[in-house]
Protein backbone atom coordinates (compact mmCIF):
# COMPACT_ATOMS: atom_id res chain seq x y z
CA UNK A 1 0.00 0.00 0.00
CA UNK A 2 1.44 3.73 -0.43
CA UNK A 3 1.96 5.90 2.22
CA UNK A 4 -0.77 8.13 3.06
CA UNK A 5 1.28 11.08 1.83
CA UNK A 6 1.21 9.55 -1.48
CA UNK A 7 -2.56 8.73 -1.08
CA UNK A 8 -3.31 12.16 -0.17
CA UNK A 9 -1.72 13.75 -3.05
CA UNK A 10 -2.99 11.25 -5.84
CA UNK A 11 -6.69 12.72 -4.16
CA UNK A 12 -5.66 16.38 -4.89
CA UNK A 13 -7.90 17.87 -7.91
CA UNK A 14 -9.80 14.59 -8.50
CA UNK A 15 -13.72 15.37 -8.94
CA UNK A 16 -15.70 14.42 -6.13
CA UNK A 17 -16.97 11.44 -7.63
CA UNK A 18 -13.24 9.77 -8.64
CA UNK A 19 -12.33 10.72 -5.14
CA UNK A 20 -14.70 8.71 -3.31
CA UNK A 21 -14.39 5.64 -5.98
CA UNK A 22 -10.49 5.95 -4.64
CA UNK A 23 -10.84 5.97 -1.11
CA UNK A 24 -13.28 2.67 -1.91
CA UNK A 25 -10.70 0.83 -3.54
CA UNK A 26 -8.25 1.62 -1.01
CA UNK A 27 -10.29 0.55 2.02
CA UNK A 28 -13.01 -1.82 0.60
CA UNK A 29 -14.03 -3.00 3.89
CA UNK A 30 -14.49 0.97 5.32
CA UNK A 31 -12.27 3.64 5.49
CA UNK A 32 -10.60 4.21 9.42
CA UNK A 33 -11.82 7.36 11.19
CA UNK A 34 -8.42 8.45 11.85
CA UNK A 35 -7.28 8.12 8.38
CA UNK A 36 -10.53 10.51 7.40
CA UNK A 37 -9.49 12.62 10.12
CA UNK A 38 -5.63 12.54 8.84
CA UNK A 39 -6.89 13.77 5.23
CA UNK A 40 -8.78 16.79 7.19
CA UNK A 41 -5.76 17.59 9.07
CA UNK A 42 -3.57 17.85 5.94
CA UNK A 43 -6.32 19.60 3.76
CA UNK A 44 -6.38 22.01 6.89
CA UNK A 45 -2.45 22.66 6.83
CA UNK A 46 -2.11 22.94 3.34
CA UNK A 47 -5.20 25.81 3.29
CA UNK A 48 -3.24 28.21 5.53
CA UNK A 49 -1.49 31.09 3.82
CA UNK A 50 1.74 30.55 4.71
CA UNK A 51 4.57 32.07 2.99
CA UNK A 52 5.62 30.53 -0.33
CA UNK A 53 1.99 28.86 -0.53
CA UNK A 54 0.39 29.81 -3.62
CA UNK A 55 -3.59 30.28 -3.58
CA UNK A 56 -3.76 27.71 -5.88
CA UNK A 57 -2.33 24.84 -3.80
CA UNK A 58 -4.64 26.51 -0.92
CA UNK A 59 -7.57 26.27 -3.26
CA UNK A 60 -6.62 22.64 -3.67
CA UNK A 61 -6.66 21.83 0.04
CA UNK A 62 -10.13 23.47 0.42
CA UNK A 63 -11.69 21.53 -2.64
CA UNK A 64 -10.42 18.35 -1.18
CA UNK A 65 -11.97 19.03 2.32
CA UNK A 66 -15.47 19.96 0.76
CA UNK A 67 -15.35 16.41 -0.81
CA UNK A 68 -14.64 15.11 2.24
CA UNK A 69 -16.78 16.25 4.33
CA UNK A 70 -19.57 15.90 1.61
CA UNK A 71 -19.03 13.00 -0.17
CA UNK A 72 -16.14 11.01 1.35
CA UNK A 73 -17.74 10.59 4.57
CA UNK A 74 -19.42 7.68 7.15
CA UNK A 75 -23.63 8.15 6.33
CA UNK A 76 -24.47 7.31 10.34
CA UNK A 77 -25.36 10.16 12.44
CA UNK A 78 -21.37 10.67 14.35
CA UNK A 79 -19.79 10.84 10.48
CA UNK A 80 -21.87 13.27 9.42
CA UNK A 81 -22.03 15.53 12.63
CA UNK A 82 -18.12 15.19 12.59
CA UNK A 83 -17.98 16.31 8.57
CA UNK A 84 -20.45 18.97 9.90
CA UNK A 85 -17.56 20.42 12.37
CA UNK A 86 -14.87 20.40 9.69
CA UNK A 87 -17.09 22.05 7.65
CA UNK A 88 -17.13 24.73 10.19
CA UNK A 89 -13.11 24.28 10.68
CA UNK A 90 -12.36 24.97 7.18
CA UNK A 91 -14.51 27.87 6.80
CA UNK A 92 -13.32 29.39 9.87
CA UNK A 93 -9.86 29.18 8.04
CA UNK A 94 -11.35 30.55 4.96
CA UNK A 95 -11.95 33.95 6.30
CA UNK A 96 -8.90 34.75 7.74
CA UNK A 97 -6.59 37.72 7.06
CA UNK A 98 -4.84 36.75 3.88
CA UNK A 99 -6.98 34.34 2.01
CA UNK A 100 -8.76 37.10 -0.21
CA UNK A 101 -8.51 35.27 -3.61
CA UNK A 102 -8.53 31.80 -3.02
CA UNK A 103 -11.41 29.77 -4.12
CA UNK A 104 -13.31 28.33 -1.95
CA UNK A 105 -15.85 25.53 -2.72
CA UNK A 106 -19.65 26.81 -1.56
CA UNK A 107 -19.61 24.25 1.33
CA UNK A 108 -17.00 26.08 2.95
CA UNK A 109 -17.95 29.42 3.11
CA UNK A 110 -19.57 30.72 6.23
CA UNK A 111 -23.32 30.07 5.10
CA UNK A 112 -22.61 26.91 3.53
CA UNK A 113 -20.38 25.65 6.44
CA UNK A 114 -22.81 26.67 8.80
CA UNK A 115 -26.16 25.25 7.12
CA UNK A 116 -23.72 21.78 6.46
CA UNK A 117 -23.48 21.40 10.00
CA UNK A 118 -26.77 22.66 11.10
CA UNK A 119 -27.93 20.13 8.40
CA UNK A 120 -26.69 17.29 10.16
CA UNK A 121 -27.36 17.12 13.39
CA UNK A 122 -29.34 14.62 13.99
CA UNK A 123 -31.92 16.25 15.90
CA UNK A 124 -33.57 19.85 16.74
CA UNK A 125 -32.86 21.86 19.64
CA UNK A 126 -35.33 20.68 21.34
CA UNK A 127 -35.10 16.95 20.70
CA UNK A 128 -31.46 17.38 21.63
CA UNK A 129 -31.60 18.72 24.75
CA UNK A 130 -34.40 15.53 25.99
CA UNK A 131 -31.67 12.94 24.11
CA UNK A 132 -28.99 14.64 26.18
CA UNK A 133 -31.45 14.81 29.59
CA UNK A 134 -32.50 10.87 28.85
CA UNK A 135 -28.60 9.68 28.43
CA UNK A 136 -28.26 11.42 32.16
CA UNK A 137 -31.17 9.77 33.27
CA UNK A 138 -29.60 6.22 32.16
CA UNK A 139 -26.33 7.29 33.18
CA UNK A 140 -27.55 7.76 36.82
CA UNK A 141 -29.01 4.70 37.35
CA UNK A 142 -26.45 2.44 37.09
CA UNK A 143 -27.16 -1.56 37.51
CA UNK A 144 -24.38 -3.53 38.93
CA UNK A 145 -22.61 -6.02 35.98
CA UNK A 146 -23.72 -3.60 33.08
CA UNK A 147 -20.94 -1.61 31.96
CA UNK A 148 -20.12 2.63 33.02
CA UNK A 149 -20.45 4.57 30.41
CA UNK A 150 -17.53 6.79 30.38
CA UNK A 151 -19.62 9.27 27.80
CA UNK A 152 -22.40 10.24 25.69
CA UNK A 153 -23.30 8.07 22.82
CA UNK A 154 -21.19 8.86 19.92
CA UNK A 155 -23.48 11.22 17.84
CA UNK A 156 -24.56 13.20 21.33
CA UNK A 157 -20.85 13.47 22.06
CA UNK A 158 -20.04 14.92 18.59
CA UNK A 159 -22.90 17.82 18.84
CA UNK A 160 -21.27 19.01 22.08
CA UNK A 161 -17.95 19.21 20.50
CA UNK A 162 -19.40 20.77 17.01
CA UNK A 163 -21.81 23.45 18.31
CA UNK A 164 -18.66 25.65 20.32
CA UNK A 165 -16.96 25.64 15.94
CA UNK A 166 -20.56 27.54 15.14
CA UNK A 167 -19.54 30.83 16.85
CA UNK A 168 -16.12 32.07 14.79
CA UNK A 169 -18.62 32.33 12.05
CA UNK A 170 -21.46 34.24 13.52
CA UNK A 171 -20.03 37.72 12.02
CA UNK A 172 -19.59 36.36 8.31
CA UNK A 173 -23.29 34.63 7.87
CA UNK A 174 -25.12 36.86 5.48
CA UNK A 175 -28.14 34.89 5.46
CA UNK A 176 -30.43 36.33 8.79
CA UNK A 177 -32.45 33.08 9.53
CA UNK A 178 -29.50 30.58 9.21
CA UNK A 179 -27.54 33.20 11.86
CA UNK A 180 -30.82 32.82 14.48
CA UNK A 181 -30.74 28.65 14.51
CA UNK A 182 -27.57 28.94 14.87
CA UNK A 183 -27.55 31.66 17.70
CA UNK A 184 -30.23 29.08 19.34
CA UNK A 185 -28.15 26.23 19.15
CA UNK A 186 -24.71 28.15 20.56
CA UNK A 187 -26.82 30.39 23.27
CA UNK A 188 -30.29 28.18 24.19
CA UNK A 189 -28.79 24.67 23.61
CA UNK A 190 -25.06 24.33 24.10
CA UNK A 191 -24.94 25.80 27.70
CA UNK A 192 -27.08 22.92 29.11
CA UNK A 193 -25.88 20.27 27.16
CA UNK A 194 -23.07 17.30 28.73
CA UNK A 195 -23.20 18.82 31.66
CA UNK A 196 -21.74 15.58 33.64
CA UNK A 197 -19.91 14.56 30.43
Amino acid sequence: MTSFREQYDALLGLPRAAMAARVGEWFPDGMPIQWWNGVLEQASWRVRPLPGRSSDERADGFALGAAFVTVVRGDDDASRVRAGRWALRLAALAVRPGQEGVAVPEELTPDGAVRLALGSLPWPPDEALREDARWRADDELHVPGEPILAGPPTALSELIWTLPALEPLLPHLTDTALRESATVWLRDVLPRLGRTA
